[in-house]
């Protein structure tokens, strides 16, 4: 979701904020299933490159009763769009 917003945005950059709060919403940061989260965009003329890590407790998180923590990763990738609504 965020790789896709990012690469039809008239401007990735200023958009990335928006974005990263965006995901920390939808992964409610805090929670006990995301205690914390990273968020890395990497924007180029032609792609947009995204990866979120969310830090989770597996006590809270699992069935039984297990110490740690664990963090689960996902990155996206998504050409920038070319016919995009440009600024007037």
């Amino acid at each position: 979701m965020a790789a896709r917003d990012l690469s039809i945005a008239r401007d990735p950059d200023g958009r990335r904020a928006e974005v990263e709060r965006t995901i920390a919403d939808t992964l409610a940061v805090g929670s006990p299933s995301c205690r914390t989260m990273t968020f890395d965009a990497s924007i180029t003329d032609n792609r947009i490159d995204v990866t979120v890590a969310c830090s989770s407790d597996l006590q809270e998180a699992a069935v039984l009763p297990l110490p740690g923590r664990m963090t689960i990763t996902g990155n996206a990738t998504e050409v920038r769009d070319a016919y995009r609504e440009s600024t007037p």
